[in-house]
This record gives structure tokens, C-alpha cells and sequence, in this order.
């Protein structure tokens, strides 16, 4: 379906064009013989008749966007001066808001807001509607306001030099416990493998996935256990970017044929942060996926959860008994950690023996024994536990039940 001039593409988009134009010429910003020269214009240029009164310069942007907003009853907003939310700009994907030049605004459990420059849009609607599970509403903004802050809060970068031109001003990032050379030196694979690492604890995800696909390299960060792109690299950076991680965690770089763990430290900003990675065989090339573990994190209590009261009350009642069992489970990314140690946070009152047992620590917790598993010195889940219980212990948190022992 194309678009009316007015920028409307739904059945009623003459009728609505008719009175976008109506409403200007009433108020005297217009007039029939510049009318048909945006006409004209618009049909040239392929752009909406809104935007092609303002390119002629007669009628002010501001004016224009008015205008159109009242001829469907919607709101104006000044993107400018508002800030959407993270979930809102996570639920909606990057092709998608730039695709349709819309901006995700706000959103709850029924309903995404997001701000567009056309209306009777259908296709964008049904976009965002299937992106966010959610019921999508408009509402109008400027198109140079929209261009400006999808530059602003989406990260479009698909040229590594710019890319790279970007990372100059990223976060400070230092290797700790350094074991190769190269850590002491810049090139731009590691500028951009520290900004990658960087980027992500500034957005707090948990985990960050580097896939390799046919014509390029997929970025994506684990947010609020919703997996989001973040960035799109050429492919031909894989094998450096690959060979970069694994010679900062210690693995074997010649090794593409089979699965590989291991772990490194840095610095972000100051922050210590410990990063887990796993290599996995694909049919494109090996597939990197990093644990970030931010060891800074402040426990919080019970109630920064998002609980209802009803199951906020029984966690609480669970972990207040003098005895039993509390089980923490759910798939990746789902916050099981964050229940743990929020768990010892609202345990911890200065007159019991709290003892943890954690592979790795990625929070410490004052006032709480924590000890990190080693097997390569055989001290495994099982062994630890023996050892804590005869520490009088009055509460013990396992991070991970591996085996029967356990």
C-alpha cells in the first residue's frame, strides 16, 4: 500500500490528507498554489506532504507536525525533551524503529507508546505489537526529532572504523592478572573487544553472546533475560575477535573443533569485573558467550525483587525458619543469582554464621563467609561442604547443585 501524501497509509489516508491540508490553509499557513507545489514536491522527493511544506519553507516544522496531530486526535511530543525507557527501547528492536523511523517511548504489561512522524501507519503498528507482545499506541513527534534519537539511544554502527573511531572514548577497561603481552599494548581488535566488554557492564547486562552468522558478527547482550542486539561487526572481524577473548581467558586459540571454558579480569571504570567464556562449535565458526560478572554489585533486600506481597511474604517466611530447604531455579538470565544474594542480604543480622559456597563469587557480602569452588585443587562443591559443616554454620547458600554428592 502506498503512502498519501500526508504521510498516511490506511484506507482513510485521502480523506485524513484532504484535512491535513484543510487545517492548513484555515489557518492561513497555506495556500492552494503552494499547496500544489508540496504536492508536487512530495511526489519528487517521496517524502510526506508534512515534511514537504517544511522543506519549501512554508510552514514551520513545529506548525506542520501540529497540524497533523490534530487531524487524528493524537499528541504531539517533543522526543527531545523526554527519555524512553530501557525496556521500552530493548522491547523494540533497532531495524524495526529505524525501519518505520519511530521511537519506543514507555510501556506496562498491556500497552508500548512509541512516537512516529506518519500516521495511520498499519505495517509499523503490527511491527511493534510483535516485537513488544504488547498492544502498540502512537503517538506524533517531529521526523528530525525522531532521526536524532534513534542515532542517540540505538547504537547503529555496521562500519567497524566508526565503530572504532567511538571506541576511543570509551570506558577506561584493564586487564588483571595479565598473562600475555599484547595486554600492554592497543591495537584496534583490542580497543574493540574492551568496548564491547565495556558497553556492556554500562548496561548491565549479565551475559554477552558473539555469534558468527554467514555475512556478518552478531553482538548481543543479555538484558533483564531478554537477548538484544547491540551491535553488527563485519564478519571478516571474527576470527580476530575470537582469537582476541580466547587469549584473554587462557584458552587454546588453535582449538576451533570442540567446546572451551575459561575466565579472565579486568577493570571497567575502576569496577573489578570477572568474565566467564565458553567456546561452542557452530556451522559458521565458533559461537563466544561471556558470563559478566560484576563482583561490585550491592546485595539488595527482598523487596527490590518485583515480588507481589503474597510471595514476597512467603520468601520470606521460607528463609526466616531456623531450618529447611530454599531451592532457587529458572533458566538463564531469569535472576536466580539476584534471589541468592538478595536471600543472604535479608539473612544477614550480625549474629549468625552465614557460610557460601560459589563458583565463581560474583558478589561479596559483608558478613558472609563465601568461599570460591576450585576443582583443579580439588576442592569441589562436595569437598567444601563437608569442611563448612563442621564450622558451625547457621545458614549455608550453595550456588549450584552439580551432582548426587551435593
Amino acid at each position: 500500500m502506498s503512502k498519501a501524501p500526508g504521510g498516511i497509509t490506511n484506507p482513510h489516508c485521502d480523506s485524513a490528507s484532504s484535512r491535513f491540508a484543510d487545517l492548513l490553509i484555515s489557518r492561513s499557513l497555506l495556500n492552494r498554489h503552494n499547496l500544489a507545489m508540496a504536492v508536487e514536491h512530495g511526489e519528487r522527493k517521496h517524502v510526506s506532504l508534512v515534511d514537504a511544506v517544511v522543506d519549501l519553507g512554508f510552514v514551520t516544522e513545529n506548525d506542520s507536525y501540529t497540524a497533523l496531530a490534530n487531524c487524528a486526535g493524537l499528541r504531539l511530543v517533543d522526543v527531545s525533551e523526554l527519555t524512553p525507557s530501557n525496556l521500552a527501547l530493548r522491547l523494540v528492536p533497532e531495524r524495526v524503529a529505524r525501519r518505520h523511523v519511530l521511537l519506543p517511548l514507555s510501556e506496562d504489561n498491556r500497552l508500548l507508546t512509541y512516537a512516529i512522524s506518519t500516521l495511520y501507519d498499519d505495517e509499523a503498528e503490527r511491527d511493534v505489537a510483535f516485537a513488544s507482545g504488547r498492544s502498540a499506541q502512537a503517538v506524533v513527534a517531529r521526523r528530525s526529532d525522531l532521526v536524532t534519537a534513534l542515532d542517540k539511544y540505538y547504537l547503529h554502527l555496521t562500519d567497524l572504523d566508526l565503530l572504532l573511531a567511538r571506541v576511543r572514548s570509551a570506558s577506561p577497561v584493564e586487564m588483571i592478572d595479565v598473562h600475555d603481552s599484547t595486554t600492554l599494548t592497543s591495537s584496534p581488535v583490542i580497543d574493540l573487544c574492551n568496548h564491547i566488554v565495556a558497553r556492556a557492564v554500562e548496561a548491565g547486562a549479565s551475559d554477552i553472546h558473539i555469534e558468527p552468522a554467514k555475512q556478518a558478527l552478531i553482538v548481543r547482550f543479555r538484558l533483564g533475560g531478554i537477548l538484544e542486539p547491540a551491535m553488527t561487526l563485519p564478519a571478516e572481524s571474527a576470527m580476530s575477535i575470537r582469537n582476541r577473548y580466547k587469549v584473554m581467558a587462557s584458552v587454546d586459540i588453535s582449538v576451533k573443533h570442540r567446546p572451551q571454558d575459561g575466565a579472565f579480569r579486568l577493570r571497567v571504570n575502576g569496577r573489578a569485573i570477572d568474565v566467564r567464556l565458553s567456546t561452542l562449535p557452530t556451522i559458521n565458526g565458533e559461537k563466544l558467550v561471556m558470563r559478566v560478572i560484576d563482583g561490585g554489585l550491592e546485595a539488595k533486600g527482598l523487596e527490590s525483587l518485583g515480588y507481589d506481597a503474597d510471595n514476597l511474604a512467603r520468601l520470606a517466611k521460607a528463609l526466616d525458619r531456623p531450618d529447611g530447604l530454599v531451592l532457587v531455579t529458572g533458566p538463564t538470565g531469569s535472576g536466580k543469582t539476584t534471589v541468592l544474594y538478595s536471600g543472604l542480604h535479608h539473612l544477614h543480622k550480625g549474629h549468625n554464621n552465614i557460610v557460601s559456597v560459589e563458583d565463581p563469587v560474583e558478589r561479596q557480602v559483608d558478613g558472609v563467609n563465601q568461599i570460591a569452588v576450585n576443582g583443579k585443587t580439588g576442592n569441589g562443591f562436595a569437598a567444601i561442604l563437608r569442611s563448612v559443616l563442621r564450622q558451625d554454620p547457621n545458614v549455608i547458600m550453595v550456588g549450584e547443585i552439580r551432582d548426587n554428592e551435593v
